[in-house]
């Protein structure tokens, strides 16, 4: 992968409101959403939930981790186990689709950083083999 690639990398911190955190995920090891990518991925924002009240989660991101546990080589039940036991407030490292701004024929891609920029290094694997 090439250096850019974390240069979308954000921290998003939420608060578990009553119907908890307020998106769907998808993906892991045993359930592969992107082709040799075993990440986990948000499917959908629930309107009114906390990740929608928030903004900055959006359908499409990669959650590299949660409060600070690498999400690579988990399965999707361990995902979920994860966010149950994550407590009230949530810390996610999140990994954004890169999005486009076309002003006079001119592109800009976005570049939201992130304070786990190190951490998040070994992160992003192309293999969904799990390693224990």
């Amino acid at each position: 992968m090439n250096g850019s690639l974390h240069s979308n990398v954000v921290d998003i911190e939420l608060k578990r409101g009553l119907a908890g955190l307020g998106f769907n995920i998808v993906g892991g090891v045993d359930q592969p959403y992107v082709a040799n990518d075993c990440g986990i991925y948000v499917s959908k924002i629930k309107e009114d939930g906390a990740a929608a009240l928030d903004g900055r989660l959006e359908e499409g991101d990669k959650i590299l981790m949660i409060n600070g546990v690498k999400l690579e080589d988990q399965t999707h039940n361990e995902v979920v186990n994860l966010f149950r036991k994550a407590g009230e407030d949530v810390e996610l490292c999140v990994l954004k689709k890169q999005k486009m701004c076309a002003v006079n024929n001119t592109v800009t891609l976005t570049t939201p950083q992130s304070k786990y920029y190190e951490r998040v290094t070994n992160t992003i694997s192309p293999s969904c083999q799990r390693t224990t």
